[in-house]
């Protein structure tokens, strides 16, 4: 009789186990990482198929199923005459990036709307690099309104782009998860509404209509409002390449409008 007990624990066990190992394949894995030189949050994620690099300046997207605490460069260590050939070295950049599950869960933060706006990225549209000012409203039932910028009329005169218009989806499972974790992890005092009233460039935040947060410093090296951002930038990285735009803006507020594609 015991040792039928023991076969049952153990087939139990194995049973809580096999499904334990199966909900961590299904949960995306986000590390971070506070650059030294530009003391700006970086930010990796992989959802099991694709690998995503969230960063001020440039977002990417690898079609492998593993981060990377390496990365290798080449650059340029001389500057030679047209009859010479420049001297370049490879190098190798060891990133210490940090698991944001492992950080202290805080419980205090629950979104009912979140409204992000990005004015200062650049166009650089490429299958697997995808950086665009846009501005993104996700509802509490998890669906998604986001704006694309048309080019033609962004600054520099940037030519047209075939994403530009309006999106309407909802969030996966997946991604449901990763949006309730970056919430439990924000405490009361990282949400506050800050005093930059002339703030051109950058991104914008706007919780549940009536706390808005542009402080560059804010938003960019705290690593809890840095995260919203990420999920932003990340969302907009993972969805967009693959939907259809409609060509009209949807009435996100914020404090700038994008222009309506023609």
């Amino acid at each position: 009789m015991n040792k039928i007990f023991i076969g049952i624990c153990l087939a139990a066990g194995s049973i809580i186990c096999s499904c334990h190992q199966f909900k961590n394949k299904e949960l995306i894995d986000v590390r971070y990482e506070l650059a030294n030189n530009d003391k700006q949050l970086i930010w990796n994620l992989n959802d099991g198929k694709y690998s995503y690099l969230i960063q001020y300046h440039y977002n990417s997207k690898k079609n492998e199923n593993q981060l990377s605490d390496e990365d290798s460069i080449q650059i340029v260590d001389s500057i030679t005459t047209a009859d010479e050939k420049p001297i370049t070295n490879n190098y190798k950049i060891k990133h210490h990036y940090k698991a944001l599950a492992n950080e202290v869960t805080k419980n205090e933060v629950e979104f009912v709307d979140l409204i992000v706006s990005n004015e200062l990225h650049y166009y650089y549209a490429q299958p697997k690099n995808f950086t665009m000012p846009y501005e993104i409203n996700i509802s509490d039932n998890f669906m998604v309104k986001a704006n694309i910028e048309a080019g033609k009329n962004f600054p520099l005169e940037i030519s047209e782009t075939d994403y530009a218009g309006g999106y309407n989806f909802k969030l996966e499972p997946k991604d449901v998860m990763l949006y309730r974790m970056i919430q439990a992890k924000l405490s009361k005092e990282s949400i506050k509404t800050d005093t930059i009233l002339d703030f051109r460039i950058g991104h914008q935040i706007v919780i549940d209509n009536n706390i808005i947060i542009n402080n560059p410093k804010s938003v960019y090296e705290n690593k809890e409002i840095s995260s919203i951002i990420m999920f932003t930038d990340y969302i907009i990285l993972k969805y967009i390449p693959e939907l259809q735009p409609e060509k009209f803006i949807y009435p996100i507020h914020t404090k700038r409008k994008p222009v309506t594609p023609e």
